[in-house]
Order: structure tokens, then sequence, then C-alpha cells
């Protein structure tokens, strides 16, 4: 069975800061080393170390899951994030809003509770 980053066309490959896709092409015309170090044939520095199959910006819902079901599929896959892996809703958004709508019940629902015979 062919290894996962066979099966696609196109690869992301990250030299230093900047990325380019990968293509046969590319790597038919000896672009690519395959070997980390500089190709001085074609002047390229290539980090092996930074290959992957997946490059994902953003780490919010979208992003992360992508980059979990790539994984679970045998993909080498990273992940960049300018701040905190969740996104917006986790973080800032829905999940802290719903967060303080429900604990601003909590003065009601303590008081309540005593009609039901519990000490708060």
């Amino acid at each position: 069975m062919s290894s996962f980053s066979d099966r696609l066309q196109h690869r992301f490959v990250i030299p230093g800061y900047w990325s380019f896709i990968r293509s046969p092409a590319v790597h038919n015309a000896g672009l690519y080393s395959g070997q980390p170090g500089l190709n001085r044939s074609r002047g390229v520095a290539i980090l092996a170390e930074f290959e992957f199959d997946l490059f994902v910006i953003g780490g919010g819902s979208g992003g992360v899951r992508a980059s979990r079901v790539a994984a679970s599929l045998g993909a080498r896959v990273a992940c960049a994030e300018e701040r905190y892996f969740g996104g917006t809703c986790v973080n800032a958004g829905c999940v802290p809003k719903k967060l303080f709508s429900y604990a601003a019940h909590f003065h009601d629902d303590f008081q309540d509770s005593r009609g039901f015979g519990w000490a708060t």
C-alpha cells in the first residue's frame, strides 16, 4: 500500500521561512534533493525536517479538524496559529460567552435549591 504522501499530487515543503508547492515536475527538474541541506546544483536550501504533506494555516475549529483527519490518514501535518489553538469561538467568542451566561444563573439556581432541601 502506498503512503499518504505518495497518493498526493502536490506536497508542501517549507525551506526556512518560505514555502512552495513541490510537484513531481519540480522534483524531476532537480529542484529538490530529498536530503537536508543545500542543493548546490540549483542553490535551493531544503530542510527535510520541515517537509509536510499538509500545512494548515489557522488553528481554529476547521484547521484543527483538517489537521487531525489528515494525520489519522498518515499525513505529516503542521498547523500554524498566530495566538491560541481553538480559534475565536473557543478562546474569545462562543464558548466563553456561554460560560458567562451559564454562570450568571448560579445565584438564582442556588436560591431555588433551598426549596428542594439543599443548603448552600
